[in-house]
């Protein structure tokens, strides 16, 4: 039902006063904010402007008007930056671990802002499986033309039949994850990625090790 309210709340080519009025006023609805409770969501402006921007861009991609500025931009620099930076109070806060290798002389032929979003999606997804007191390894290594992102957390591992649905927008694992979230991180990395000529992967689990999820850019710019 919070999905249906969600959806109904944009249409492509809707502008952004317009779905946020039309978010907003949804989510005044009892039985949403109780949903929204559940999800470990409060709303404030910070989860709006995510919600609203994770909207937009799933509108653009399925009016197929989601695209991708890509440039040689320093991976290495921009990996830590947002894990060790942007997410190192939540990950204090929810009492886990970030052990990060991500060398500086790694680059890579992306868009700089989008493949950070991709970082920030795949760490926020394995603080959000992994339990407390437990470690989140995030590693960038290249390997020929790709670069590789490997985030593998401490968390219950996917089954088989969520493997592939976890991939789709407003999809989570059945065991609910902390720290709430709206579904929407994999989804949108993942298309991200295939814009690049990549792609973000749920890699086989072994069990009792958690979840690896990678994703692979270019290194350099293709057919350069």
């Amino acid at each position: 039902e919070f999905r249906r309210v969600l959806f109904r709340s944009y249409v492509p080519g809707d502008d952004v006063r317009r779905i946020e009025w039309n978010v907003t006023a949804r989510l005044r609805k009892p039985f949403i904010k109780r949903h929204i409770e559940e999800l470990g969501l409060t709303v404030h402006t910070g989860v709006m402007t995510e919600l609203i921007d994770g909207l937009l861009d799933v509108s653009r991609i399925q009016a197929g008007r989601f695209s991708v500025e890509p440039m040689i931009s320093e991976a290495g620099k921009a990996v830590r930056e947002v894990v060790e930076g942007r997410l190192a109070g939540i990950a204090r806060e929810a009492g886990v671990q970030v052990l990060v290798e991500a060398p500086d002389s790694i680059s890579a032929w992306v868009d700089p802002v989008r493949f950070e979003e991709v970082v920030s999606n795949l760490a926020m997804n394995a603080l959000r499986k992994s339990p407390e007191g437990g470690t989140v390894w995030v590693r960038l290594r290249q390997e020929g033309n790709e670069m590789v992102l490997a985030v593998r957390d401490q968390g219950t591992v996917v089954p088989p039949e969520d493997r592939e649905r976890l991939f789709e927008p407003f999809e989570r694992a059945r065991a609910v994850a902390r720290l709430g979230g709206l579904g929407l991180g994999l989804y949108l990395s993942r298309q991200i990625a295939r814009l690049h000529g990549g792609d973000v992967v749920l890699l086989p689990s072994v069990a009792a090790r958690g979840n690896v999820f990678e994703a692979r850019f270019p290194a350099i710019q293709p057919n350069a």
